[in-house]
């Protein structure tokens, strides 16, 4: 029951108690981004099209995860409401990622007020990355009080990012500070790109990030802190709702695992649950491109005829269903 209209309801009263109490969020994302993606026209991520790693580090989380998601880039597109709803004028998203430079944004792209709208109005969770909370209006709807932002050098005598346990998002994860060598991943997720980063990339940047000076709230749990500075916090705005900030390096989600699964259990918090297909044991990908053209749509030259019924079902479906595999078609 997808709740768009009603059902006459058979079952017991206690089991249509239960029912009603069912209300779950999209399982779909949108990530907000500034000037990361540098393709004019929104066709390609790529290396060669993305400006720095961390829009391409979560992109290519996701898909890995099989989390559907749309972008809304705020160097060509506005923060208008709807953006973030459906055809009826309802939550199209579980989730929204903020990862948009507020000190690169201008106009109707920085219309903070919608961003409040989506979270408080529409019940949309939030998932801020980085530093770029650095704006009243973002802090706010995080939880903090934002003071500003400064380089600051980790590990050794320095401060290390000290992340705490004691909550699902952290939860496997108490204890661990960073920068650690022994924590980069030796399989970082962009090497399906063709990009790997050598021991002495990590070496010379991991030492190094923009940490946001901030207070946090009464109402905001801190998760991890540089010193005495909260960099990781959850604020539950209600019980589906909730606004979590994951600070740190931009390029963290690819040199630690921890910080990867941070992010992975911040989705299912923010959502409400995940549906994740990472298991790829005994598992096979099958890429055939491209799959057609616009011309058979309108030139005869280019005609395919559309096979039959019974032709899909004896050579598709049933050897399909017969090996439990499963065909998706991306057009």
């Amino acid at each position: 029951n997808c709740g768009k209209k009603e059902k006459k309801v058979t079952a017991n009263p206690e089991s249509r108690e239960i029912n009603n109490l069912v209300k779950l969020k999209p399982f779909r994302v949108l990530i907000i981004i500034g000037d990361q993606w540098s393709d004019p026209m929104s066709y390609s991520i790529d290396p060669r099209r993305v400006n720095g790693t961390d829009f391409l580090d979560v992109v290519n989380m996701l898909k890995i995860w099989g989390v559907p998601f749309d972008i809304l880039r705020l160097d060509e597109q506005r923060l208008q409401i709807n953006r973030f709803l459906d055809g009826e004028a309802k939550p199209n998203y579980g989730c929204v990622i903020w990862m948009a430079d507020p000190e690169k944004l201008k106009g109707n792209s920085a219309n903070y007020q919608t961003l409040k709208r989506v979270v408080e109005e529409y019940g949309i969770s939030m998932i801020a990355l980085f530093d770029n909370i650095k704006t009243k209006e973002v802090a706010d709807l995080v939880g903090v009080d934002y003071e500003g932002t400064k380089e600051t050098s980790l590990g050794g005598n320095a401060d290390t990012y000290s992340i705490f346990g004691g909550h699902f998002i952290t939860s496997g994860t108490k204890g661990v500070k960073l920068p650690d060598l022994n924590q980069i991943a030796k399989r970082s997720i962009p090497q399906a790109n063709g990009i790997t980063p050598n021991s002495s990339e990590v070496e010379k940047d991991q030492a190094t990030i923009s940490v946001v000076s901030c207070k946090a709230k009464d109402a905001v749990k801190v998760l991890g802190s540089v010193g005495k500075t909260p960099q990781l916090t959850v604020r539950d705005v209600n019980e589906q709702t909730k606004v979590v900030w994951i600070g740190g390096g931009k390029d963290w989600f690819r040199k630690y695992p921890v910080m990867r699964g941070i992010f992975r259990k911040a989705l299912v918090y923010s959502i409400g649950y995940g549906i994740f297909n990472d298991n790829f044991e005994n598992g096979l990908i099958f890429i055939m491109d491209d799959v057609g053209c616009s011309e058979h749509a309108w030139s005869l030259r280019w005609h395919y005829p559309t096979p039959a019924r019974d032709t899909l079902i004896k050579y598709l479906i049933e050897p399909l269903e017969k090996y439990g595999f499963m065909m998706v078609q991306n057009i």
